[in-house]
């Protein structure tokens, strides 16, 4: 790691990156993990088995988009607290005609 205040994102090499992919942790006994990943060659999403294309048309993505939520819900009348994280996962690049585009999807996992 190069920087261990920052996320292990950081670390990537983003000019060599193809596919980037989440995967839930630790899913509910008896469920498979959620998956969402970012296909850089062509822009297509990828959601628990199933690919999409969410651009219709000639693209060609450039850069990442990659983001974590970090939520603390907090009861007020008890100790108990508890976390989510909402993802954001897309591209920046452009069209046929070279105007810009940006996709991204959020998910909870």
């Amino acid at each position: 790691m190069q920087d261990p205040k920052r996320s292990c994102f950081y670390d990537v090499d983003h000019s060599k990156l193809t596919t980037l992919e989440l995967t839930e942790q630790d899913p509910p006994p008896g469920q498979a993990p959620k998956k969402l990943a970012v296909d850089l060659r062509n822009g297509h999403f990828f959601f628990n088995g199933v690919w999409a294309n969410l651009f219709d048309g000639e693209c060609t993505p450039q850069e990442v988009i990659f983001a974590r939520r970090h939520y603390h819900h907090i009861n007020l009348g008890s100790d108990v607290e508890t976390h989510s994280f909402n993802y954001v996962l897309g591209w920046r690049g452009v069209d046929a005609k070279g105007s810009p585009l940006k996709q991204v999807v959020e998910i909870l996992l």
